[in-house]
């Protein structure tokens, strides 16, 4: 597999959450996949045993995001703003996961994240945009040797060994506050209600300001 960025080789190095994978090119353009499909299960968190009062909130993160009853019952949205705010607070990001964060700064805004993608991650030929009257939904793109993909929403999604694969850029921090807001019922409320567990929403509540 190639980076969608620069079109180099891609090789896996892991995530704290179980159910992604991440790969990056030598050049630290990073990218994840989910080892299931993404948020397509009814999460019940109440159901979910939480810590022994006095854990600290970057504890209550990390059981949510890897024992694995815990992570079962967990909003994927929410997986990734847990491992973005243990990295933020512990200030031990990897060294992939710095470097593109510092190209999605350098190299796209918010909204414009498809300009990042100019390689076919299937044989890494140059990638470009086409119109598809079909499909105002997404963004088409299609490579010299005819493999096609879509992109919205931070992931490109492509046929790869004759099954659908998805490979994620990593969300802004700004994207990622927003999840939180939604979260604490700042907005979408009647939506977030019961999928947020009370433990997991305090330990929230205190960490949001670095996503600001």
């Amino acid at each position: 597999m190639h980076c969608a960025v620069c079109g180099g080789d891609l090789e896996e190095f892991r995530l704290l959450d179980a159910k992604r994978v991440g790969y990056v090119c030598v050049h630290g353009h990073s990218f994840f996949s989910w080892c299931e499909p993404f948020g397509r299960r009814f999460c019940v968190p109440k159901k979910v045993r939480p810590l022994a009062a006095g854990a600290t909130d970057v504890e209550i993160l990390r059981y949510w995001l890897t024992n694995p009853v815990a992570r079962e019952q967990l909003v994927d949205l929410l997986a990734m703003v847990c491992e973005r705010l243990i990295e933020l607070v512990e200030s031990s990001a990897d060294e992939p996961r710095r470097l593109a964060d510092e190209s999605l700064k350098r190299m796209a805004t918010r909204g414009r994240e498809a300009e990042l993608l100019r390689f076919c991650p299937t044989c890494g030929k140059p990638l470009s945009m086409y119109h598809d009257p079909d499909d105002s939904w997404v963004t088409p793109l299609r490579c010299q040797a005819g493999h096609h993909f879509s992109y919205r929403g931070w992931r490109i999604w492509f046929r790869e060994g004759g099954g659908k694969f998805e490979l994620w850029l990593f969300p802004a921090d700004d994207w990622l506050a927003s999840t939180v807001d939604d979260a604490l019922g700042r907005e979408h409320e009647s939506t977030w209600k019961e999928l947020v567990h009370p433990q997991m929403r305090t330990a929230l509540s205190h960490l949001r300001r670095l996503l600001a």
